[in-house]
């Protein structure tokens, strides 16, 4: 599966596998959700009391990075674990986030409602991209890095 997020406009993925889905593409946010592919469709059952479906994880992982707050850090099994919440309440989703130590790349991801892991996913071929007026002194108030 390819997936990207950005703040803007919500998250997209492409399965890659299975041949017999290869290609359909869906599209999150927080608006809504489309699947896209030609006269295919996928069904996917909804979670956490009908807040969340499996096609969701990528824009929710984006979205607990930009958005929430870090709640918790720390080394599990050589990786750095991080907690980040969003939401708050009845609405709140965790995101945890296992990052590699020497890149610092995401290996892995969780989300979790009401304590319970809903969501799991692997990642690989892992990449940041800036927008086209992104810096660090207007996301982080810093100086503009070289």
């Amino acid at each position: 599966m390819d997936c990207t997020w950005s703040p803007d406009g919500g998250a997209a993925l492409t399965l890659t596998a299975p041949q017999t889905l290869e290609g359909i593409r869906a599209e999150v946010s927080a608006d809504g959700a489309r699947v896209v592919y030609e006269d295919t469709a996928v069904g996917f059952e909804s979670l956490a009391g009908g807040r969340l479906a499996p096609m969701a994880l990528p824009y929710l992982l984006g979205s607990g990075w930009y958005e929430g707050y870090i709640s918790a850090c720390g080394m599990e099994n050589g990786l750095l674990r991080m907690t980040c919440l969003d939401g708050y309440g009845e609405e709140e989703l965790a995101v945890d986030t296992w990052l590699d130590t020497q890149s610092g790349q995401p290996c892995r991801c969780e989300i979790s409602y009401q304590g319970q892991t809903l969501l799991t996913a692997e990642i690989s071929a892992f990449a940041m991209n800036r927008g086209n007026n992104e810096n660090t002194e207007k996301n982080l108030g810093g100086g503009v890095s070289g």
